[in-house]
């Protein structure tokens, strides 16, 4: 009889060990806890608590996930890479830290690695297609930022290198990227070399319209134009921004803004 009880006693820790094995094996599969934040103040200390609890013995990839998402949705992104590399690392299979990976590479400008994040989403989520999109859209900037490098080297090789052709691609660049000043700069060099270009005086307008300065953008398209006064395309750009100053002045144009905010 005493051995038939230590039998049951036995097969009762066994089974409760397996029991037990069965449900943390589940728990570390089971995907991060969807949260949503009622307000800033709760999602700043979530933050402070998944914060503490990482600097004290880790955090689960599910956890590392979460805080990755919270610095993201916070404002502080290039934070928000360290865990997320954490968590893609402790767990592979999980397509939504690919996918937020992806984002926060990309939204700090670093798009090689944006790109292989959202390309291993894609192996293990083929429907996403979606970041096919978000991936062409990082191959064009990686190609802008290689272009945009080679014309600045080209023009910095040779002291006083004159080549306006570069230097106006390299304006359109700046403009793409949004580095107006850089823009302006270089045209005006390019200016220097080369006085009498429609071109170089009509991407200049268009620096200025970029900036909102309708005045500067006008008076540029007018010289432009004074060197091909027969260019249909140069004439209703000017005509374009004589309207959008005119409705400047008179305060239409803020009002349209308002409206289409």
């Amino acid at each position: 009889m005493k051995k038939v009880l230590k039998l049951i006693v036995v097969l009762i820790c066994v089974v409760a060990v397996s029991a037990v094995v069965v449900y943390y094996y589940h728990k570390k599969d089971r995907p991060p806890e969807v949260v949503d934040y009622k307000d800033f103040a709760a999602l700043q200390k979530d933050v402070e608590r998944l914060e503490a609890a990482r600097g004290k013995h880790g955090l689960s990839w599910q956890d590392n996930y979460r805080l990755g998402i919270a610095y993201i949705q916070s404002g502080r992104v290039e934070d928000a890479i360290a865990p997320l590399e954490e968590s893609r690392k402790l767990n592979q299979s999980f397509v939504k830290t690919h996918e937020s990976l992806g984002t926060a590479y990309f939204r700090t400008g670093r798009m090689k690695e944006a790109i292989d994040a959202w390309q291993n989403a894609m192996k293990l989520n083929p429907e996403a297609k979606f970041l096919e999109e978000m991936v062409s859209m990082a191959k064009d900037k990686v190609e802008v930022d290689e272009r945009l490098a080679s014309l600045e080297a080209k023009l910095k090789e040779v002291p006083g290198n004159a080549d306006w052709h570069k230097m106006l691609e390299l304006s359109a660049l700046y403009m793409q990227t949004g580095r107006l000043p850089d823009a302006r700069e270089i045209l005006d060099r390019a200016l220097k070399v080369k006085k009498d270009s429609a071109e170089i005086y009509d991407a200049m307008a268009e620096t200025h319209a970029l900036g909102n300065d309708f005045e500067g953008a006008v008076s540029y398209e007018k010289r432009a134009l004074k060197l091909k006064p027969k260019d249909p395309r140069l004439k209703q750009r000017l005509a374009e921004m004589e309207k959008i100053l005119a409705g400047v002045k008179t305060g239409d144009f803020h009002k349209k803004e308002e409206k289409t905010e």
